[in-house]
């Protein structure tokens, strides 16, 4: 039976209180990620695509085995405070997707993948794996 009596009070809050209350800590948890976007500065990655396409050639010519390279994008980790390049390419056999960090031509993360035709549902599943790095590497907080 008491329960019954903090029923119609916990409705009260759950309905008049909570919708007053949820804004106002929805703007201070915005203005505290604006004020962590203010601070850090402002990368325009554009720039590196053409360098990583140079980067992904001379990695051709210094190994033959690898053919069918290709870029797939360039974006800015906050969490590397660094301009990232997905690339893809063949090497014996086997095809290769990894994630690089341009300005210290450095791979952050690669992964290799039997042989070099696919069914929709493994590329779909490859470009998951790929997806799920980016996001854990690009939007995860800086430590």
């Amino acid at each position: 039976m008491g329960a019954r009596l903090y029923s119609p009070c916990l409705l009260r809050c759950v309905f008049f209180v909570l919708p007053l209350a949820l804004p106002t800590v929805g703007a201070k948890a915005a203005g505290a990620e604006n004020d962590v976007q203010a601070t850090q500065p402002k990368v325009d990655c554009r720039r590196y695509q053409e360098q990583e396409q140079a980067n992904l050639e001379a990695l051709k010519r210094a190994d033959p085995a690898i053919h069918g390279e290709w870029l797939d994008s360039v974006f800015y980790s906050a969490k590397q405070n660094s301009c990232l390049a997905t690339v893809s390419f063949i090497k014996h056999g086997s095809t290769y997707n990894g994630i690089f960090d341009i300005p210290s031509s450095r791979p952050l993360w690669t992964h290799s993948y039997r042989g070099k035709s696919f069914s929709p549902a493994h590329v779909v599943a490859m470009d998951f794996d790929l997806y799920q790095k980016i996001e854990d590497l690009a939007f995860a907080p800086a430590h």
